[in-house]
């Protein structure tokens, strides 16, 4: 290259970079909203700690430091999750300047031996910010937050009692921060430590969470720094008593998914056309076979007619199944509402499917709520969630399983807490031989095959409306309450709704009666200290709609609704 070639070349370049220069001082603002300014912080549990199996609340903080709006998909690749392989992305869109904070519940146990888990800011199918998930699982029965000075909680660290004089108790330093905003997230927190001071600077919406949060089980100790084993005997008080926040854990997810696979759209073969279907192909290949090959001289033949005789009898047995099963996804779905006292309801519900053919799926739900893929076994070699994409939106929440093979079963979870349900309003008398008195159906859910419960003692109501009253009238000798819940399968018996006719083992094993198994021999009825009574009731109002995005599918349902009433000493009114 010659001189004058090269001096070109320079001065062209000095120009370029001339003109770059010119801009970014001209248009700074356009500049700098072409790049990525959107800058990302995450936190993982409680100071990267969370209770084990329990929910474990991934906060992610998007800052969009532009001064254009940033639209883009907030993206959380899990893996090594034991139970929720997935992706899960929510669209977003940050103002100029805006700072906002996503949350996402997830409920299960998250394993972070190997750094694949992430976070992603995804903007156009590129990614713009990404940040590691890390965190760490604590097995204890009561999870403790601390939000208080460093002296205060130097205290309580100091004066936390052994195992053998308490539960379980793993304590973990809060922020203000962690203490949500929004009514439908539900902590693993059990316990909060709190100091006045710090109670203060909460904002309204945070107090207002931890008023609904003490409602549903939490227990709140207000501390300074001369606290310290006065604030842990309330807390192991607060233990005794049964109080800790009732949080869904992955068994239940587990369970309701099963039960839930259990879908009446897939009937079993008609046996009678089977056996007639085999003998027939037992005298094809048999004397039938042999007859015409011998007739006509091609013995020969058998070794092409056998094999050809399975063949066809296969696909007949193939083309039955097809069409008793028909070209529809079969999906069901099994609610649990457990109405509080304080006028909300805590929703676990599972949704399966099967698919007629393969391909990609979709099942979408109607509502913005917190929805899983179930993976029953996370440690197998092929995980059927691997490539499952959870998307929650605004208005509605689905979940994409790509790939699937034909006649394949799929499984999703669905937690959520409903506002405004209203709750049962009791007014009781705790005699020496009974309870009377009446209960008032306050929500608006109209139940039928309604049973009121107090341990193994039941009464029956077939329909009660809103607003409507039960006249309680229930035995209190509860003698063979505590006996063992494999012994407690004749009680289960006596809560089946009447539409099931027979109560029998069969009875039992159907979607109704392992509903009522769950919650009737998991969840301890009453006890000598806090005793309840318990109702259960079925409702055709359904918590949300579910349907297969694209898909003709034939749809089945059941939710029931359950709730608890603490009932007054011997002798006392309530």
């Amino acid at each position: 290259m010659t001189k004058q070639k090269l001096g070109r070349l320079i001065r062209l370049l000095l120009s370029i970079a001339l003109l770059a220069a010119f801009i970014m001082i001209q248009f700074p603002a356009a500049w700098a909203d072409a790049t990525n300014l959107v800058q990302m912080k995450t936190s993982v549990g409680f100071n990267g700690q969370y209770k084990w199996d329990a929910k474990l609340p991934i906060r992610i903080t998007l800052t969009n430091n532009g001064t254009k709006p940033a639209a883009g998909s907030l993206k959380l690749v899990l893996r090594n999750h034991s139970s929720l392989n997935a992706t899960y992305i929510k669209p977003l869109t940050l103002q100029g300047g805006e700072t906002r904070q996503v949350i996402f519940p997830i409920t299960g146990q998250f394993n972070s031996t190997i750094n694949s888990s992430i976070a992603e800011w995804v903007v156009g199918g590129g990614v713009a910010n990404k940040q590691p998930l890390t965190a760490s699982g604590v097995p204890a029965d009561f999870l403790a937050g601390m939000l208080a000075d460093k002296s205060t909680v130097s205290n309580l660290l100091q004066t936390q009692p052994s195992i053998k004089q308490g539960p379980s108790t793993a304590p973990v330093q809060l922020s203000a921060e962690d203490i949500p905003t929004d009514p439908s997230y539900n902590s693993s927190l059990d316990g909060l430590l709190i100091t006045n001071k710090q109670y203060s600077l909460l904002n309204s919406e945070q107090k207002k969470w931890i008023k609904q949060w003490i409602a549903h089980g939490g227990v709140m100790v207000t501390v300074d720094q001369t606290s310290g084993a006065a604030a842990w005997k309330k807390v192991n008080e607060a233990f005794a008593q049964g109080k800790h926040t009732r949080v869904p854990v992955m068994e239940n997810a587990y369970q309701l998914a099963d039960i839930a696979s259990y879908i009446p759209g897939i009937d079993r073969p008609s046996l009678p056309f089977l056996i007639l279907l085999f003998i027939a192909y037992i005298l094809v290949i048999g004397p039938l076979l042999y007859y015409v090959l011998k007739k006509q001289k091609r013995q020969g033949w058998t070794w092409t007619a056998v094999p050809t005789a399975a063949v066809i009898t296969a696909l007949l047995i193939f083309g039955y199944g097809k069409w008793q099963h028909g070209s529809k996804v079969l999906l069901q779905s099994v609610d649990i509402l457990h109405i509080t006292n304080n006028g909300s309801a805590d929703l676990e519900s599972a949704s399966s499917f099967v698919v007629p053919t393969g391909g990609d799926y979709t099942m979408q739900i109607h509502k913005a709520i917190n929805l899983f893929p179930v993976n029953e076994n996370a440690n197998s070699q092929r995980d059927e969630t691997e490539g499952a994409t959870v998307t929650l939106g605004q208005q509605k929440s689905s979940i994409l399983f790509p790939k699937t093979s034909f006649w394949s079963l799929h499984k999703a979870f669905v937690t959520d807490r409903i506002d405004n349900t209203g709750n049962f309003y009791a007014s009781l008398i705790t005699g020496t031989s009974r309870i009377t008195g009446t209960v008032r159906n306050n929500t608006i859910y109209t139940l039928h095959d309604v049973r009121l419960v107090y341990g193994v003692a039941c009464q029956s109501i077939p329909v009660l409306a809103p607003g409507a009253e039960i006249q309680v009238n229930l035995p209190t000798d509860n003698t063979n309450s505590k006996q063992p819940a494999s012994d407690k399968l004749s009680d289960v018996a006596q809560l089946l709704p009447s539409s099931l006719g027979t109560k029998d083992s069969q009875s039992l094993q159907s979607r109704q009666g392992r509903m009522l198994n769950l919650l009737y021999n998991t969840e301890s009825s009453n006890t000598d200290e806090h005793p309840l009574l318990r109702i259960f009731g079925w409702t055709d109002q359904h918590p949300y709609a579910l349907d297969m995005a694209g898909k003709a599918y034939n749809g089945y349902r059941l939710t029931l609704v359950e709730s608890r009433i603490g009932l007054p000493e011997m002798g006392g009114n309530k």
